[in-house]
């Protein structure tokens, strides 16, 4: 059967044993509501000319419909699995946040209606070479790692898109016919594509984080494959750990309006506003929600000792060793529960009986009876714990001692505005972002009584904000002068590599707009960056831009762009939703 290209997204996915209510069931294997999530998550991080990207996949489906091709500017030196756990830490830990204190005022008392927003409301070594030509197709890779098989492919030429198409739905990565043309535009600008599918014996409950690593100085995240299954305003968040706070070069950056915010709810209208504001930006702009150091999230995902396989190894029951992973406070999600069904089958007698796989795995005990004619290899469970739980663990905890700093950027984006794919780089010289907002608020109630007629808040800066009620009824409070309150977004910018960003009004947006598409950041052969000017204001000569770069448009290069080092970028793709045969 011939496999439709999966939607995958790199969203808040696939995590179905979060620790407080896994605890709480007390096993690995609890009843919690998956989140499905349309949107995009990706860490990027650099160290010196290597990009590591660390990417996560959403899918719902039949496992054997799964086929993914992720187009790269270079051909990744390693490809490898990740944790999704990664992703759990970072989205709790960067998330913007809108908190209100609120002060008495004499016998007159308001503390809002709370609500609030969260992540939840939005949206191995490489194997074996295996290089060969097929009909204007290279075959630069092939193996397996994690529950994947895999190969690298290119085309012979820049005329070979047709042919890269034809081999992805000749090869089982079929491909939906409109995104023929993308491909072709890739397969032009030099890209290679890595095409994943799981193996025969694998189900869509051992997909894990794919992580690539390749040499390169720049690339970009191509939005315009993205947008073959994109939702309309789709979340696309990006982590980019490095020295410096990273910036989009090709999208304007966007500052949410604080005064729009809904402090009474502690701003569950942020997914809104910032929708709103990306698109007063011509639906292009990204947000910074976060800019700062890494020191919060070391230590969250690994810590050395923590656990301990050997004492696993000893253990001569499955009941009690998987206990003794709940008493060590292993990780409680997929990957472990797929490590469980696998070194502990559920045995027929217990299927027979009508008992569910929460009740059996949460309680082996009770059916050692059962257990005891089916074989148990200790050793084996816990090397498979070590090498594909806790080194991935280990592996992403690393990333935060050795960047020190992290940027979270995200944007709201429908596919009709994916017509150019979003390029990052890095400015030494902007301030930090703080993920946490903060207001006071101070109600004030009608004389002699304790109803509240009037609530002010005071935001960070020392604007004040006053609401009209009524506020007893659960209607949502308005400004007394809402034209003060002006519109989604305080800022629209351009931003550079080095210096402050420059404001952008409303009327020179669709000017500037058409300028980001003509920036392109590429290789010449000695090595240098191509593609990109000297200056970092607009009005320097472009460079000779080479092979092997990212293009967001056929245009000429925007004069405008300072590179202050190695550029750091990465090329993704996203093909559609699985359809129903």
């Amino acid at each position: 059967m011939k496999r439709i290209a999966a939607a995958l997204f790199f969203a808040i996915t696939l995590i179905c044993a979060v620790p407080m209510s896994a605890q709480a069931c007390g096993g690995f294997f609890c009843s919690q509501q998956q989140m499905d999530q349309s949107g995009e998550n990706i860490l990027f991080a650099m160290d010196g000319g290597e990009v590591s990207a660390h990417i996560q996949i959403f899918y719902q489906g039949e496992a054997d419909r799964f086929a993914w091709v992720l187009p790269l500017p270079v051909q990744p030196t390693d490809i490898r699995v990740g944790t999704d756990m990664l992703f759990q830490q970072l989205l709790g830990r960067t998330q913007p946040r809108f908190q209100t204190t609120w002060k008495n005022n004499g016998k007159c008392y308001f503390y809002g209606w709370g609500g609030g927003m969260d992540d939840g409301d939005l949206a191995g070594n490489a194997g074996p070479t295996n290089e060969e030509s097929e009909g204007g197709v290279e075959v630069l890779e092939s193996g397996s790692v994690g529950p994947f098989d895999y190969h690298v492919i290119a085309g012979t030429n820049t005329e070979s898109g047709e042919a890269v198409f034809q081999w992805l739905k000749d090869n089982d990565y079929d491909q939906p016919d409109m995104a023929k043309d993308l491909v072709t535009t890739y397969v032009a600008e030099k890209h290679v594509f890595v095409a994943v599918r799981l193996q025969s014996n694998k189900g869509t409950g051992d997909i894990q984080p794919l992580v690539l690593d390749f040499p390169f100085p720049g690339s970009c995240v191509p939005l315009r494959l993205t947008s073959i299954a994109a939702a309309d305003d789709m979340p696309v968040r990006v982590w980019i750990l490095g020295q410096h706070r990273a910036i989009p070069i090709n999208y304007f950056h966007v500052e949410i309006n604080e005064k729009k915010i809904d402090w009474m709810r502690n701003g569950n209208n942020y997914n809104e506003l910032a929708i709103e504001a990306v698109d007063t930006a011509a639906g292009r702009g990204f947000l910074t929600e976060f800019a700062g150091d890494t020191n919060d999230m070391k230590g969250q995902l690994w810590q050395p000792g923590k656990y301990d396989t050997d004492v696993l190894k000893k253990i001569k029951t499955p009941w009690d060793f998987v206990q003794n992973m709940l008493s060590q406070n292993f990780p409680r999600n997929t990957t472990m529960q797929n490590l469980i069904r696998k070194h502990v089958p559920m045995p027929q007698s217990v299927k027979d009986k009508g008992v569910t796989e929460q009740q059996f795995y949460n309680n082996l005990q009770k059916y050692k009876n059962d257990l005891a004619g089916q074989p148990f290899d200790p050793v084996a469970f816990a090397d498979d714990v070590a090498d594909k739980l806790l080194k991935p663990l280990e592996e992403a905890n690393q990333l935060f001692n050795e960047h020190r700093y992290m940027t979270r950027l995200m944007t709201m984006i429908s596919a009709s505005e994916m017509t150019r794919d979003p390029i990052f780089l890095f400015n030494p010289d902007l301030p930090n972002v703080n993920n946490v907002h903060s207001a006071v608020g101070k109600p004030y109630c009608k004389e002699g009584t304790n109803e509240v007629e009037k609530v002010v808040i005071t935001l960070a800066d020392g604007t004040l904000l006053e609401y009209e009620g009524p506020f007893n009824t659960g209607q949502v409070p308005v400004l007394a002068d809402e034209a003060l309150a002006g519109g989604p977004a305080s800022a629209i910018q351009r931003m550079f590599t080095a210096g402050p960003p420059e404001d952008i009004s409303l009327d020179r947006v669709p000017e500037v707009d058409k300028e980001f598409d003509s920036i392109t950041v590429g290789l010449v052969a000695s090595g240098a960056l191509g593609g990109l000017p000297s200056g970092n204001r607009p009005g320097a000569q472009p460079t000779s831009s080479g092979e092997g770069g990212c293009v967001a448009s056929n245009a000429a290069p925007l004069s405008g762009i300072l590179v202050m080092g190695l550029i750091f970028v990465l090329g993704l793709g996203t093909f559609r939703r699985r359809q129903q045969p």
